[in-house]
């Protein structure tokens, strides 16, 4: 539970004091961190949409993403849409999705990342 004085991401979980949010050390952790769970999450919508067979230690951060099948079909793209949508509490703009966005794990998640800090 947050404290009052605390600053809450609640889409994340993410809890900081006002002395934390003051250090600029902490915020950099709490970014790495933040992102980090952002990627996971990104990686376990992937393989429940799209990449069954695989584990989120065979997709790599910075893989291409269209190697392994995502972004071809414009049905599946749409399927991950939604589910990252869902899953992230957030709204993406169909005119920004394009082949760069979705090109690798890093990219989608760190355009998620600016939805949910904004």
């Amino acid at each position: 539970m947050a404290r009052e004085s605390g600053i809450v991401d609640r889409r994340l979980g993410i809890e900081k004091t006002d002395c934390e949010s003051q250090d600029p050390n902490h915020e950099l952790q709490m970014n790495k961190h933040m992102n980090e769970e952002i990627k996971n999450s990104v990686k376990q919508v992937l393989i429940r949409k799209l990449l069954h067979d695989f584990t989120p230690e065979d997709i790599n951060d910075n893989a291409p993403l269209i190697e392994l099948g995502v972004g071809v079909d414009s049905v599946a793209t749409l399927e991950l849409i939604v589910a990252l949508e869902e899953e992230f509490k957030i709204s993406i703009d169909e005119s920004e999705v394009n082949k760069e966005l979705l090109a690798t794990v890093n990219n989608i998640s760190d355009y998620i990342s600016k939805l949910v800090t904004a």
